[in-house]
């Protein structure tokens, strides 16, 4: 986490504002509106903001192959908000011990309006 997006998240916090990444988007909420050049900052760094939270609506995709399938067909095994690779790995794997994990990467959930 670069320093500048270190001293806005510890600020926010101070003025008790919880800060979500959505995609490209950042969600605050707090129960009063926080200073007015502290909202500049976070505008003026968001891509450092961005880079250093973990974005919420990211689902783990893990695309795997059961050694007995005849058609030798690849699966995708899709994981929850905010689970991570590695748990998608592991409950994959205890289901099938036997899978071919071919990669994993991430899929971002998008509502519709």
């Amino acid at each position: 986490m670069n320093e500048v997006a270190a001293v806005l998240l510890a600020e926010l916090k101070n003025h008790a504002v919880e800060v979500e990444r959505h995609g490209d988007r950042l969600r605050m909420r707090a129960p009063q509106a926080p200073p007015d050049d502290l909202l500049d900052r976070v505008s003026a760094n968001k891509p450092a903001l961005l880079a250093a939270l973990p974005d919420v609506d990211a689902r783990p995709v893990v695309h795997f192959r059961l050694p007995d399938n005849a058609m030798n067909t690849v699966a995708t095994y899709l994981g929850r908000p905010g689970q991570s690779r590695e748990s998608v790995t592991s409950s994959l794997l205890e289901r099938w011990p036997d899978a071919v994990v071919y990669g994993v990467d991430a899929f971002h959930a998008r509502a519709i309006r």
